[in-house]
């Protein structure tokens, strides 16, 4: 009986649950804000960047450094039965960068898929012994992230990284139905359904990446992902375990100084999710593309702090629909700013984006974002190394 209940009155439910709910989520950047504020790109950025994309980049830090960065994002859902609204806390970054004897080396966090989007609403389930109008909740709670351990090495311009990445996580479903008592007497009183689990996931990839550098003036490089198998085991005995092999990732990036103070960056990449189609099962797969670039001017001081300003645009496919459902594709523009902090050894970094994902044309659904990201970076230079 509480399978019928879940597969009845979906109408309601597709109409207001995120586009970025299906599959295994919404694929996070794993970009710091200066990247975030430059088209997400985090590839080939001139004077480094701390994004969990290419680990030849490393090289780009001559000091030791940490950053941290956060990202949260609030949500938008129009569709064709209302609007509704959501958000997300989430870090997008964490490492740390150390070189030592010609060696690059960081170990850092980097997120990887969002799944957290709760929604309530309204509907009726009409069964043979007559109507019963209901509420239900739904709340997915969790998503995936990268633990990235990377090497670099630079050989004259050319710079070579490697990176094993442990992909982990987990994401707790659960959901409320409240059925209304019946107004006739004598029709039958259905019980609350209420139900949880829990499915845990687990996976290795391996990176390898390269870069070709004119010391402060130009960069450009790339890497090439190499996975293994997502396992997702969910804690409720009568649910099977799943493995899904996952895609090759192929991205690239590059950026330029160009009169004096102003930066320019591009880059872009490609996931061939569309190898999933033959593991899934509601939902169907897309290979994605993903690119954007912006400016950075670096001229601007004030009270001894230098303040870069960055401008920038992107655009990205999500790689998960509806069987029936296109493609959706998200863009985006944002800027943003640093501040730094004596001569380097500390800086604050803010990027913002807005943007859409999908269109609300007939029974379709839309939605609208905005994303902050703010970094937090420590450098030890050489005069505070005792």
């Amino acid at each position: 009986m509480v399978v019928a209940l879940l597969l009845t009155a979906a109408s309601a439910l597709a109409a207001q649950t995120p586009i970025t709910s299906s599959g295994l989520g919404y694929p996070v950047p794993p970009v710091d804000a200066r990247a975030a504020a430059l088209g997400t790109v985090g590839i080939g950025l001139l004077g480094g960047t701390f994004s969990v994309r290419n680990p030849a980049d490393l090289t780009q830090h001559i000091y030791p450094g940490i950053n941290i960065s956060i990202a949260p994002e609030g949500v938008s859902v129009k569709g064709p039965d209302g609007a509704s609204t959501t958000g997300r806390e989430r870090f997008s970054v964490v490492r740390a960068i150390v070189p030592f004897a010609g060696f690059f080396v960081s170990f850092g966090f980097g997120a990887e898929f969002d799944q957290d989007w709760a929604i309530r609403f309204r509907d009726t389930l009409s069964l043979g012994i007559g109507d019963y109008p209901f509420e239900e909740a739904r709340e997915h709670d969790g998503g995936m992230s990268t633990i990235d351990l990377s090497l670099a090495r630079s050989i004259g311009r050319l710079s070579l990284g490697v990176a094993v990445q442990r992909v982990t996580g987990s994401i707790k479903q659960s959901f409320v139905r409240a059925f209304e008592l019946p107004e006739d007497p004598t029709q039958p009183v259905l019980a609350d359904v209420i139900g949880a689990d829990v499915v845990s996931y687990r996976s290795w990839r391996f990176k390898a990446g390269a870069s070709v550098s004119v010391p402060r003036r130009f960069l450009i490089g790339g890497a090439v992902g190499i996975p293994g198998t997502l396992t997702a085991d969910p804690r409720d005995p009568d649910r099977a375990e799943r493995t899904f092999d996952m895609p090759k990732t192929i991205e690239g990036g590059g950026s330029a100084l160009v009169a004096g103070q102003v930066l320019l960056h591009a880059g872009g990449g490609w996931t061939g999710w569309s190898s999933l189609n033959s593991s899934l099962e509601v939902v169907r797969a897309h290979d994605a593309l993903w690119g954007g670039g912006g400016i950075e001017y670096r001229g601007l001081k004030a009270l001894a702090l230098d303040i870069p300003i960055r401008v920038g645009a992107r655009f990205a496919d999500l790689p998960f629909s509806a069987p029936e459902g296109e493609q959706v594709r998200e863009v985006a523009f944002g800027g943003g700013f640093g501040v730094i902090f004596r001569n380097g050894r500390a800086a604050v970094d803010l990027a913002f984006e807005f943007g859409d994902r999908g269109e609300q044309a007939a029974g379709s659904i839309e939605e609208s974002f905005r994303r902050l990201t703010l970094s937090f970076t420590l450098r030890q230079l050489p005069s505070l190394i005792r």
